[in-house]
């Protein structure tokens, strides 16, 4: 779980019940500590278990403040301060990819316009893909 207000994850089992994971020190962690000058927005776990998490520095009015830090399972830093990923929320899959929806709009093809969602009333987002290097 993403607790923004704390600026750390927590480790919780099905029933909700704190569980000692982040670590490798006997016994492990509950909650791994986050760069506290950040506004958390989203995370996700793939099929390895490495944990994504989104957020984005100062006012969030640039791409440039947005990043996504990847985590391993224990809760070490694997990827950090990757920029430039100005995205509202992030899934991962099992292989690593990362969809997320954009803020541009989806195009219809035979017209060029936005699609509008017929029941919401509102456009379409995009979707992106980003692939692990």
């Amino acid at each position: 779980m993403l607790e923004a207000g704390a600026a750390q994850l927590a480790a919780f089992d099905l029933n909700g019940n704190p569980v000692r994971y982040f670590g490798t020190a006997s016994p492990a962690a509950f909650t791994l500590a986050l760069p506290g000058s950040a506004n958390y927005l989203d995370l996700a776990v793939d099929g390895a278990g490495q944990i994504y998490v989104l957020y984005y520095q100062g006012d969030g009015s640039r791409p440039a403040e947005y990043w996504i830090d990847v985590y391993t399972p224990t809760g070490a830093p694997l990827v950090r301060n990757s920029p430039g990923t100005n995205i509202p929320h992030l899934a991962v899959d099992y292989w690593r990819s990362i969809y997320t929806a954009n803020y541009t709009a989806l195009l219809d093809s035979s017209t060029g316009q936005p699609r509008i969602d017929p029941a919401l009333g509102v456009a379409e987002p995009s979707l992106s893909r980003f692939d692990p290097s």
